[in-house]
C-alpha cells in the first residue's frame, strides 16, 4: 500500500506549485505503532486524495486478512467492501503522507475543503483503562475533543508507547475475558451511534467529516439504517469532495428504497464525478420508479440538461432525449421552464440556441425535437439580450414563450418598451393566439410610458379592441387603467365615452367618491376650472358622498393647471381643514405652482408646514420644488446644499441636480455644471438622459456646437446614455444660433435615422434653418431648391403635425372649444404650441410676409381654442411676435392697443401673494415673470426711437419698473442708444453709468498698451451673453461717444451743453473714461455711428484690424437685423421650464434653446 501511494505522487511536482510552510510539519509529527505494525494498511487519505483515485484504487481490499475481526457478533450484516471499524480505509483526512510531501503541502490541501476535520481517535483493541493516541501527521492537528477523547495521551512517542503497555497490562492484570472486552467495544459502537443522531438532527454542513466517521464506524446493520439520512446530509454540504461519498452511499441503496431527495442527489454526486452513463441509468430507472415526484423528476433533468448543454457536442443532449417518451409520461414540458434553473446559467446559452437552429431545420416535423427547441427557446428567452429575442422567438413561435418572454419582461427602457409592443403585435397575428390578462396589461404600461404620441395612442386603440377580441369584454381593471390614461392625456372624449360604458356594464359603484376621479381628472388636466368644480360639488349635494383625497387633491390640482394661483392657495387650506392634515400628493401639487413662479417665501413657509406635520420623508417631487425655488432667486449655494444633504441621507435622485444644471445651463455657466458633474460623481449620484440635456443646453447657449455634436455622437455610437429627441432639438437649437443652417438638416436627417419621427419642435427648428437660408455659402446650400421653396414645404409638414392640410381646411376633431376664460397666469406661462406659433409668426414678420403672419395667428386661435375667429386673449408670446409685426407695418396704434392688453395681463397674472404694501422689501413680481415685459418693452422703445420722442420712451421704462417688473441688457443698451439719437444726453450717461457700466471690462486695445491680460475671462465672456447680466456693448458706447462730441460742438456757444460735459466729467467717470480711451479699430459699425468726427476723439492708429467688439454686439445692438428686430426673441419670458410633481422631464424644457 505504501509503495502504491508514494509511487502516485509526482516527483518534485509539488514543490513547484505549492506555498512555503511557516512552520515544519516535520518537528512535531507523532507516527502511530500501528503504522510500522500493520503495514500501513490505515493510511489516510485527503479529502482531493479521495476524490481523485474515486473508482482507481481497489476500494474492496479486506482489511480483515490483515486485521483480527474484533466484532463480537459474528452474523452481523457488514458489507465486504466495507472496511474495519477501526481502521477505515480511506477515512477523509487533512494530509496523505505529509512526510514524503515538499514543505507547504498541508496549506494547500487545507484549500479543497471549507469544512476543516477535526483529528479523530483509531483505535487499537479498546482498554478500560487508555486508548492509544491517534498518529499525527502534521502540526495542523486540530485540538482533541475533550468529551470523545477525554484519556487520549499527547507527548512524544515515547510516553505514548509507555501508556500503550500499561493498558495492556492492566488488562492482563484484571483478566478480562474475551465476551467482557466485547461488551466494553459495543459500549463504544452505541456511543458512536449516539453522536452520529445528534449530528443528522443538529443540519449543520461543517459536520460533514464527524458524520462521516461516526457512520463508517457503525456496524453493518446500523449503517443500513442510517445510509438514506447520512447521504441526505451530506448532499446538504455543497461540497464536491463529498461526491464520491454519496455515490458510494448510493450504491449500496436499492431502487425501491429510493425517495426524490436520495435519487436527485445520487445523480448530482455522478455528474460531479464525471460518471454520465451511470448518472443517466439512475435518471431512466427515477423515471420509472413511482416513488419519485415530479419536482424531482424536473431537478435530475435540469442537472442532466446543464450538463448536455455545456458539453462541447450535442451527443449527449440527444442521448438525454431519445427517452423523451419516458419523461413526457411523467411530467408535462409546457410547465417546466421557470423550473430549470441550472439551465439559466450556463453560458451564452441564448447564442448555443440560436446555433442549434440548422439542426432544428433537418429535424422539422419531429416531435422530439420540436419540443426540445420549445424548451430551450423559453429557458434562454429568460436570459436572451433584446437583440436576440425576436430570433428566438420565430425560432418556434410557440404560444408560451411569447406569454412568458412578455410577462416576465418589464419596460425599463424605450428600446425595451418597443420591443415589447413589436413583439405583441406578431404574437396577436399568430393563428390561435388569445394574449392574457397580465399580457395585455404589461403591453398597456409599455404603451403608456411612451412619449411618441403617433405610436401611444394608435397602441392604446389596439389593444382596447383586443380586450373585445380575445375576452369580449375588458376587466374592471382594464376599464380603469384606460379612464385613467385617456384623463391624464386630456381626451375628454375618451374618458365619458368609456365612463358611459363602464356604467352600462354594471361595473361603477356609486357609493364610492372615487369613481368620479376619472371624470375630475380629466378636466384638471385641460384646465378646466369650472367642469371640474362643478362635478366636484355634485359628489357631495347630489350623490350626498364625502369627497375623499384623491378627489380633493385633484380639484387642487384643477386650479394649478387652470393658472388660479389665488384658488388654488384657498383651496390648499380647504383640503386640509376638511381632511385635517395634508399629504405629501397635495403638498407636492400647490408646492409646484408656487415653486414654478419662484415664490420662494411662501414655497418654504408650505414645506416647514409639512414637515411640521411629517409628510416630507425624503419625498423627491417636494425637494425638486423647493430646489427649483432657490434656483429662480439665484440662490444656487442653498440649492446645492439641499442636493448634497439629499445625498447624504441616500436619496441620490438626478432629477434634484438636473434643476440646478438647467439654472447653471441658462446662465452660461459651463463652470458649474462642470463642478456640478464632478460633486455628482463623488456622491455616486447617477446621471440620467435628463443629466445629458442640460449639459447638451449649457453648451448649445454658449455656442459650443461641435462640443455638443460631439457628446450626442458618442452616445449613439457607445451608448454612453440613452438618447431622446430632445437631444437632437438642443443641438438644432446650437447650430441655429451659431447661423450653420446646413448642419439643422443633417440632425433633422441623423434624428429620423435613429427612430425619432419628426415633430412640432424639430420642424419649427427646420423652417428657422431655412429662415437663415440666404446667408449660407451658396455651397452649403442644399440642392436648387429656393429658399420659400423649402420653408413652404417645412411649413406645409408642420400644420400635418397638428392635424391641419391647409391652411383653408382644418380637421374638426382637432377643435378643443373651452367654456371658460384662461387666466393671465396660464397666458403668461404659455405652452409648447405657443411657443412654435410665436416663432414662425416671428420669421415670416422678418421676410415681410405678413398674409402668412396673420394665417398663423388664425391656426393657432383654430388649434388652441377650436375657431379662427375666437374673442380669447393670445399667449404673451404670440402677442410679442405680433408686435414686430405691426412695428414693420408702422401700425403704432395697433402696436400701443397689444402693448396695453400685454402690460395688464402680465400686472394681473404675475402679482406675488407675498407682495404688501406694508411690507416694501417683498417682490411685487414673481420671480419668473419679473422680465416677461422684455420683449414688448423693446418693440416700444423702438417704436418712440422711431417717432422721435426720449420723454414717452423715459415713462415707459418707469411705468414698467414701478411695476415690480426687471430690464434686462439689451433695453438698457437700447434705452441708452434710444435717448442719445434723442439728444437726451444727460439722462444717457447717467443711466449707463449706472446699470451698465459697473461690469464693463475695458477696452482689448486699452488692456493691451498697459500690459494687462488682453483677453477677458472665458467665463465672463459667457457670462456677458446672458441678457439678464448688465454690460454696455460697444455699440451703446459708440453712440455716447458721439452724444459727447455733440456736446463738444455745441459747448463753445452753448453753456447747458458745456455744464452737461462737465457734469458727464465729473459724475460718470467710467463713461468718460470709456469714450477718452477708446481706439479707431476701423469697422464698419464704428464708421457708421461716429462718421469723420471720431478723429476728434480718437488717436487714429490704421492697420489695427483687432476689433474690440463684443461676441454679442451683432445680436444685441439697434438694427442689427435691419428693422430694428432682434434675432434673439423672448428668451427671457421662459428660461424656466414649468414643474412637474414626479416627472423628471417638463413638457417645455430647453425646447427655446434655439432663440
Amino acid at each position: 500500500m505504501l509503495e502504491k501511494t508514494a509511487a502516485s505522487l509526482e516527483p518534485c511536482g509539488l514543490q513547484r506549485v505549492l506555498p512555503v510552510a511557516t512552520n515544519s510539519f516535520r518537528s512535531r509529527r507523532q507516527l502511530h505503532t500501528a503504522f510500522w505494525q500493520h503495514g500501513a494498511a490505515d493510511v489516510e487519505l485527503s479529502n482531493a486524495w479521495q476524490l481523485l483515485m474515486h473508482g482507481v484504487l481497489d476500494s474492496g481490499i479486506d482489511t480483515a486478512a490483515t486485521t483480527p475481526n474484533l466484532d463480537p457478533n459474528p452474523d452481523s450484516n457488514s458489507s465486504p467492501s466495507t472496511c474495519d471499524v477501526r481502521h477505515p480505509a480511506l477515512r477523509a483526512s487533512s494530509f496523505l503522507l505529509d512526510f514524503l510531501y515538499p514543505t507547504g503541502t498541508a496549506a494547500f490541501l487545507r484549500r479543497f475543503s471549507p469544512v476543516f476535520s477535526e483529528r479523530l481517535d483509531l483505535y487499537t483493541p479498546p482498554s478500560t483503562f487508555a486508548k492509544v493516541s491517534p498518529r499525527l501527521y502534521s502540526s495542523s492537528a486540530a485540538m482533541q475533543d475533550p468529551e470523545t477523547h477525554d484519556n487520549v495521551a499527547v507527548g512524544s512517542a515515547a510516553k505514548q508507547l509507555e501508556m500503550a503497555a500499561e493498558a495492556a497490562r492492566a488488562i492482563r492484570e484484571k483478566g478480562l475475558s474475551e465476551r467482557e472486552l466485547a461488551d466494553i467495544f459495543e459500549v463504544e459502537k452505541s456511543d458512536h451511534l449516539e453522536k452520529l443522531m445528534v449530528l443528522l438532527v443538529s443540519d449543520n454542513p461543517e459536520d460533514a467529516d464527524k458524520v462521516w466517521f461516526h457512520y463508517t464506524s457503525l456496524d453493518g446493520h446500523s449503517r443500513q439504517l442510517y445510509l438514506g439520512q447520512t447521504l441526505v446530509f451530506l448532499s446538504k454540504t455543497g461540497r464536491v469532495t463529498d461526491s464520491w461519498k454519496i455515490s458510494e452511499l448510493f450504491s449500496q441503496l436499492d431502487s425501491s428504497r429510493w425517495d426524490s431527495y436520495s435519487f436527485v442527489a445520487g445523480l448530482d454526486a455522478e455528474m460531479d464525478l464525471q460518471n454520465i452513463k451511470r448518472a443517466e441509468d439512475i435518471f431512466i430507472q427515477g423515471l420509472e420508479n413511482v416513488n419519485i415526484d415530479r419536482r424531482s423528476l424536473v431537478d435530475a433533468f435540469d442537472i442532466m440538461l446543464t450538463a448536455a448543454l455545456k458539453s462541447p457536442s450535442k451527443d449527449q443532449l440527444l442521448d438525454i432525449w431519445k427517452h423523451y417518451d419516458k419523461m413526457v409520461a411523467r411530467f408535462n414540458f409546457e410547465g417546466i421552464t421557470s423550473l430549470l434553473t441550472r439551465v439559466r446559467s450556463v453560458p451564452d446559452l441564448p447564442d448555443l440556441v440560436i446555433k442549434f437552429k440548422p439542426y432544428f431545420k433537418q429535424e422539422k416535423g419531429s416531435k422530439r425535437i420540436d419540443s426540445l427547441k420549445k424548451l430551450l427557446v423559453r429557458r434562454a428567452l429568460m436570459v436572451c439580450s433584446d437583440n436576440q429575442a425576436l430570433t428566438l422567438l420565430r425560432m418556434t413561435n410557440d404560444h408560451l414563450a411569447y406569454e412568458e418572454f412578455i410577462r416576465s419582461s418589464r419596460p425599463e427602457s424605450n428600446a425595451r418598451m418597443l420591443l415589447l409592443t413589436k413583439i405583441y403585435k406578431i404574437y396577436r397575428d399568430l393563428p390561435q393566439s388569445c394574449p392574457s390578462h397580465p399580457v395585455l396589461h404589461i403591453i398597456f404600461g409599455a404603451y403608456k410610458s411612451m412619449r411618441a404620441r403617433d405610436i401611444k395612442f394608435p397602441g392604446m386603440e389596439m389593444l382596447w379592441g383586443d380586450w373585445h377580441t380575445f375576452h369580449k369584454s375588458p376587466t374592471a381593471h382594464a376599464f380603469k387603467s384606460f379612464m385613467a390614461f385617456y384623463a391624464t392625456a386630456g381626451s375628454k372624449s375618451h374618458v365619458y365615452a368609456l365612463w358611459k360604458d363602464y356604467q352600462t356594464r354594471g361595473e361603477t359603484n356609486i357609493q364610492s367618491p372615487e369613481t368620479f376621479t376619472y371624470l375630475l381628472q380629466v378636466h384638471a388636466v385641460r384646465g378646466e376650472l369650472l367642469e371640474a368644480r362643478q362635478i366636484f360639488d355634485d359628489i357631495s349635494t347630489k350623490f350626498r358622498l364625502v369627497p375623499n383625497r384623491y378627489c380633493w387633491t385633484i380639484l387642487l390640482n384643477a386650479h394649478v393647471q387652470a393658472g388660479d394661483y389665488g384658488g388654488a392657495l384657498k383651496t390648499f387650506e380647504k383640503l386640509c381643514e376638511a381632511l385635517g392634515d395634508m399629504d405629501h400628493v397635495s403638498v407636492g401639487t400647490i408646492m409646484r405652482m408656487t415653486a414654478d413662479r419662484g415664490d420662494l417665501g411662501l414655497t418654504v413657509d408650505i414645506y416647514r408646514r409639512a414637515r411640521r406635520h411629517h409628510v416630507i420623508s425624503g419625498n423627491i417631487p417636494i425637494l425638486c420644488c423647493l430646489i427649483d425655488a432657490y434656483c429662480q432667486n439665484d440662490l444656487f449655494g442653498e440649492a446645492e446644499a439641499l442636493c448634497v444633504r439629499a445625498a447624504g441621507k441616500g436619496l441620490k435622485e438626478p432629477r434634484l441636480w438636473n434643476r440646478v444644471l438647467n439654472a447653471y445651463a441658462h446662465r452660461r455657466n459651463l463652470a458649474g455644471i462642470n463642478g456640478l458633474l464632478g460633486r455628482m460623481t463623488e456622491l455616486d449620484v447617477p446621471y440620467n438622459e435628463y443629466t445629458y440635456q442640460e449639459l447638451l443646453t449649457g453648451l448649445a447657449l454658449c455656442k459650443q456646437s461641435q462640443h455638443a455634436l460631439h457628446l450626442l455622437a458618442v452616445a449613439i455610437q457607445d451608448g454612453a446614455f440613452e438618447v431622446n429627441e430632445g437631444h437632437f432639438h438642443t443641438i438644432m437649437g446650437a447650430f441655429i444660433k451659431t447661423g450653420e443652417s446646413d448642419l439643422v438638416v443633417k440632425m433633422h436627417k441623423l434624428m429620423q435615422k435613429c427612430g425619432f419621427k419628426e415633430s412640432a419642435d424639430s420642424l419649427v427648428a427646420l423652417v428657422t434653418a431655412f429662415s437663415q437660408w440666404s446667408r449660407l455659402p451658396h455651397k452649403r446650400r442644399r440642392g436648387q431648391h429656393s429658399q420659400e421653396t423649402l420653408l413652404g414645404a417645412a411649413l406645409r409638414r408642420f400644420y400635418r403635425v397638428y392635424g391641419i392640410r391647409n391652411a383653408d381646411k382644418r380637421h374638426p376633431e382637432k377643435a378643443q372649444p373651452s367654456s371658460q376664460p384662461v387666466s393671465a397666469d396660464r397666458l403668461l406661462r404659455g405652452d409648447k404650441q405657443a411657443f412654435h406659433f410665436s416663432r414662425l409668426i416671428y420669421i415670416f414678420t422678418q421676410m415681410k410676409d405678413y398674409v402668412k403672419v396673420q394665417e398663423l395667428v388664425d391656426m393657432y386661435r383654430y388649434v388652441a381654442y377650436g375657431d379662427t375667429q375666437s374673442s380669447e386673449p393670445l399667449p404673451i408670446k404670440i402677442l410679442n411676435s405680433i408686435m414686430w409685426a405691426d412695428l414693420f407695418e408702422k401700425n403704432y396704434e395697433s402696436l400701443r392697443q397689444t402693448w396695453g392688453m400685454m402690460f395688464s395681463m402680465a400686472q394681473e397674472g404675475s402679482l406675488s401673494p407675498e407682495w404688501s404694501e406694508r411690507r416694501p422689501h417683498t417682490q411685487k413680481v414673481s420671480s419668473r415673470f419679473r422680465y416677461i415685459l422684455n420683449d414688448g418693452l423693446k418693440v416700444m422703445q423702438t417704436m418712440y426711437l422711431q417717432q422721435g420722442d426720449p420723454v414717452a420712451m423715459q415713462k415707459l421704462f418707469e411705468e414698467v419698473r414701478l411695476a415690480g417688473f426687471e430690464v434686462d441688457s439689451k433695453n438698457w443698451n437700447l434705452h441708452v442708444q434710444g435717448l442719445v439719437q434723442c439728444h437726451a444726453y444727460k439722462e444717457a450717461f447717467e443711466i449707463c453709468e449706472k446699470w451698465l457700466m459697473p461690469n464693463w471690462t475695458g477696452w482689448a486695445k486699452a488692456r493691451q498698451r498697459e500690459n494687462m491680460k488682453n483677453a477677458v475671462p472665458l467665463d465672463l465672456r459667457r457670462k456677458g451673453q446672458w441678457p439678464r447680466y448688465l454690460r454696455p456693448v460697444s455699440h451703446t458706447l459708440y453712440y455716447l461717444a458721439k452724444g459727447y462730441l455733440e456736446l463738444d460742438k455745441m459747448a463753445p456757444w452753448s453753456g447747458e451743453a458745456a455744464k452737461i460735459m462737465k457734469d458727464v466729467q465729473q459724475d460718470c467717470p467710467r463713461c468718460f473714461r470709456a469714450i477718452s480711451s477708446m481706439r479707431r479699430v476701423g469697422t464698419n459699425l464704428e464708421h457708421e455711428i461716429l462718421g469723420d468726427d471720431i478723429s476728434k476723439l480718437l488717436d487714429a492708429e490704421d492697420g489695427d484690424d483687432e476689433a474690440a467688439l463684443d461676441e454679442e454686439e451683432e445680436e444685441q445692438a439697434y438694427g442689427s437685423d435691419g428693422d430694428g428686430a432682434p434675432s434673439d426673441i423672448a428668451e427671457s419670458a421662459d428660461e424656466y421650464p414649468s414643474l412637474a410633481s414626479g416627472n423628471e422631464v417638463l413638457e417645455d424644457e430647453n425646447v427655446e434653446v434655439w432663440r
